[in-house]
Formats: structure tokens, C-alpha cells, sequence
């Protein structure tokens, strides 16, 4: 399904999503997590364009 809005990360928020993952590959040695985790934040951000006005307003 085709959205009206995209998302995009800051440069900060793209080199914390790079660590992150570059940890659980290289620290943790678990790179199956590090990418079930970064394929989970994807289709998170991805469903957010989909379905912008739910959830809860803070």
C-alpha cells in the first residue's frame, strides 16, 4: 500500500541505528538479531507513513 508520507532520520538518529546494529553483529556476535531488530524498526517506521493518526497523542 502506497503512502502520502515518508520518513527520514537525522544523521544523528542514522549513526545511532548504525551502532546499534554494528554492536549486535560485532560485539554481541549475533547478526541474525541485528538484522531481525533493524528489519523490525524498518517496517515499524515504514507502518507509521502507512497509518499516521494512530496510536495516542502525547
Amino acid at each position: 500500500m502506497e503512502s502520502d508520507y515518508r520518513y527520514s532520520l537525522t544523521e544523528i538518529a542514522q549513526d545511532d541505528f548504525s551502532r546499534i546494529i554494528d554492536y549486535i553483529v560485532n560485539t554481541l556476535l549475533n547478526p541474525a538479531a541485528a538484522s531481525s531488530l533493524a528489519d523490525k524498526i524498518e517496517d515499524t517506521l515504514e507502518n507509521l507513513c502507512r497509518t499516521p493518526f494512530t496510536g495516542t497523542l502525547i
